[in-house]
């Protein structure tokens, strides 16, 4: 929470026209602070997934299969993981530190920290990394921004 309050006083901090040599400063000041706020949060969503996660597996234990833990998982955790990250610009670096997220519930799950197991795991499942599921999700959320009635969604489309 502060550090919306954080972003909120830097914005209407750069709406101030500032000229000369400390424009650059602010605007790159403004860039870097808004990279570290993303930063912030992107932990903080991590976190909420595993705990989702281990609230599935406290209650579900080692009773249920594996495929009944990973379909629990992608119906509950991931949309924990993934909410509202298609609307916002992710680096690849971003993208690989939510699938490395998944990766470690994947290897706690069947016991091994071999990325080559892992990899088959997903496969032999049919899961896909979150990174892929984003891409497909950022897809749907641009048409339908794009496609919206909002004159101003279709004026930035342009």
């Amino acid at each position: 929470m502060k550090n919306f309050r954080l972003l909120s006083i830097i914005v209407e901090l750069s709406c101030v026209a500032i000229n000369g040599p400390l424009k650059k400063f602010a605007i790159w000041t403004f860039i870097l602070l808004s990279l570290a706020i993303l930063k912030a949060l992107c932990m903080s969503i991590r976190n909420r997934f595993f705990r989702s996660v281990n609230a599935i597996l406290g209650k579900v234990g080692r009773v249920a299969s594996d495929e009944v833990i990973l379909q629990l998982v992608f119906s509950k955790s991931i949309p924990v993981l993934l909410y509202g990250l298609e609307s916002l610009p992710l680096t690849r670096s971003d993208e690989r530190s939510l699938d490395f997220t998944f990766n470690r519930f994947m290897m706690k799950l069947f016991g091994t920290t071999d990325m080559n197991i892992i990899e088959d795991c997903q496969a032999y499942f049919g899961t896909q990394p979150p990174s892929e599921i984003l891409t497909k999700r950022r897809c749907k959320f641009l048409e339908q921004y794009r496609n919206s009635s909002n004159c101003l969604c279709r004026y930035c489309c342009v």
